[in-house]
């Protein structure tokens, strides 16, 4: 079971009436049809299955196993192998627990929808439910896969943990080019819910979409995703989170992402429109607690939050912010930016301006920032260690702010969305001469675009 830190702030559409005929109603309403039945095929083979899991003890080790219509149940694997959507479309269903489980060797899904409906016991972890899809021990590759539609419900007596997709110490998982989506954790009073995908390996999330997952219970840690232990390590390139909600009645952190521990690496990403939600809250797409974290060429914009609306960064490590963009989130206290006293964060060619907090501290509420040059705050009132014309960092105040100029979210090129630089912005050739902080911006574009770098995550042309 993961260890807390010991530390914590506390925390259908209405529907017309139709005027037709009854018996044409007849005719256009009734129970949804059944789903395909399962067929799997082994490619260069002759000959076909109805069960998954006697395919998969057949197969040959490498072997690729074509899939069509919905296999319920739940699968394990233990040697390399690769489940591939056929003509028609592929999903493979959890019945009373998880879908897949991979204990050794390499899986690598191709094009399959997984789903599940419950969770089983993960024995390592004393009662937490986790893996409700796919539980990976070895090495697992998702290639054009969609996780949708599971839900987790731990009740009163049971924490979840990772309830669509687990990724155990030691085991590497892929995801690329994939879509994970509406899967939900829920646990009643005193339980906690931690997000629907688990990583204590090796985790890497290339080109994907990670939207509209929550968490939901006493506690609530990461909408999304839960990274922890110090040997974890979690990638995210290219890739979007958006509208994933941690909600709690006491207290939630991570509205995306709740990290406790491992290094982490995000760059040329989107995280939008995630919330935590609770009487007390932090990190509105992320929290960051001990370890390296690198985020750089990425936008955080919408998110909400009581503290950090954008960033909480809630322990000691090394946090460093690079050539990005944090601006137009919601919190209480730092709605850009929050970290806790004794943490730090190293902040370079980065925008946090334009964000909105009730109380204090709208863009940066932070008692240790270093400058790596070439900052636009907005209101750094609150922001010790940046002061205006100080290695290249313009600072506004909330006498006399800094508009950055930005446009609104959208789809610039590339492949997630950005925050354009205006005509005129203060950002625009403002993060020195050649080289700069990051070769490329969110989009993939050269930097610079106009003989000199521009700040944040957009190089304007």
């Amino acid at each position: 079971m993961p260890v807390r830190p010991t530390v914590r702030a506390t925390a259908l559409a209405l529907v017309g009436l139709l005027s037709v005929p009854l018996s044409m109603a007849a005719t256009t309403v009734g129970a949804a049809a059944a789903p395909a039945p399962c067929k799997v095929v082994e490619q260069g083979k002759t000959g076909s299955r109805s069960n998954l899991q006697a395919a998969i003890d057949a197969a040959q080790p490498g072997a690729t196993l074509i899939v069509t219509g919905t296999c319920s149940g739940s699968y394990t694997v233990d040697q390399n192998l690769t489940l591939k959507k056929g003509a028609t479309a592929a999903t493979i269903k959890g019945s009373g627990g998880r879908a897949l489980h991979v204990t050794g060797g390499t899986l690598t899904v191709i094009g399959v929808r997984l789903t599940g409906s419950a969770a089983t016991d993960c024995p390592a972890y004393g009662g937490y439910l986790c893996g409700a899809v796919l539980l990976n021990d070895s090495k697992t590759i998702l290639d054009r896969v969609t996780v949708s539609g599971s839900v987790v419900d731990g009740g009163a007596t049971l924490s979840v943990y990772g309830g669509a997709l687990f990724n155990s110490a030691g085991a590497t998982m892929t995801i690329k080019r994939s879509t994970i989506t509406d899967n939900k954790v829920i646990t009643g009073a005193s339980q906690q819910a931690d997000a629907a995908v688990a990583n204590e390996g090796t985790m890497s999330i290339l080109r994907s979409r990670v939207a509209d997952n929550t968490s939901t219970g006493e506690t609530a840690y990461g909408g999304a995703l839960y990274t922890y232990g110090h040997t974890s390590s979690l990638t995210i390139v290219d890739s979007t989170f958006t509208g994933n909600v941690a909600e709690a009645t006491g207290f939630a952190e991570g509205g995306a992402i709740e990290n406790d521990q491992g290094v982490i690496t995000i760059r040329r990403s989107l995280f939008s429109g995630n919330r935590a939600e609770s009487p007390s809250s932090a990190g509105g797409a992320l929290v960051l607690y001990a370890d390296e974290k690198t985020i750089t060429d990425s936008t955080f914009t919408g998110n909400t939050a009581e503290r950090g609306a954008g960033i909480a960064v809630m322990a000691a490590g090394a946090v460093t912010v690079t050539g990005s963009t944090i601006a137009r989130n919601k919190g209480v206290t730092g709605g850009g930016l929050f970290l806790v006293d004794g943490s730090s964060l190293t902040l370079g060619a980065t925008i946090v301006a334009g964000n909105t907090a009730t109380t204090a501290s709208p863009d940066c509420s932070a008692s240790a920032v270093t400058s790596a040059g070439h900052n636009l705050i907005g209101k750094g009132d609150d922001c010790t260690g940046l002061a205006n014309a100080v290695d290249g960092d313009k600072v506004g105040s909330i006498a006399s702010p800094i508009n950055p100029r930005l446009g609104t979210l959208a789809a610039n090129g590339g492949p997630t969305k950005t925050l354009a630089l205006l005509k005129g912005s203060p950002a625009i050739n403002a993060a020195g001469a050649a080289p700069c902080a990051t070769a490329k911006d969110q989009r993939g574009v050269k930097r610079p675009q106009g003989g000199k770098c521009d700040i944040g995550a957009f190089e304007k042309s």
